[in-house]
């Protein structure tokens, strides 16, 4: 449904690590690289910055326990969006939109993390 979807012009906003988790970088799974190909479609990286603590200062309770809303602003970075064709190397669509996603998110990986992703 999602490639009538793309055809129809309807646009698609898609997590392409198929999960959210702030402090960890994850590998990204094919489903929107396949569906940007396939329909020939251009991808449109975006990068959002969610400071860490931003969730626990939204939680309604947390202002009993002494807690506020957070100071730090969350920031959408919408990137320059990238042309995909049939014969598009999708291993190579995928990495460039992971450096490019990440090239203004701030890296809490521990060290140990990153010499793992290397």
């Amino acid at each position: 449904k999602s490639n009538e979807a793309v055809r129809s012009g309807v646009p698609m906003f898609l997590f392409p690590q198929g999960t959210r988790r702030l402090a960890q970088r994850m590998p990204f799974k094919d489903g929107a690289f396949n569906i940007a190909i396939e329909n020939e479609t251009k991808i449109v990286p975006i990068s959002i910055n969610v400071p860490l603590r931003a969730f626990n200062d939204l939680y309604p309770l947390s202002l009993l326990w002494g807690g506020g809303r957070t100071k730090e602003p969350i920031v959408m970075t919408v990137h320059k969006p990238i042309q995909c064709r049939k014969d598009t190397d999708k291993a190579k669509l995928k990495q460039e939109c992971y450096d490019i996603i990440y090239s203004v998110l701030p890296d809490y990986r521990t060290d140990e993390e990153k010499k793992r992703s290397k």
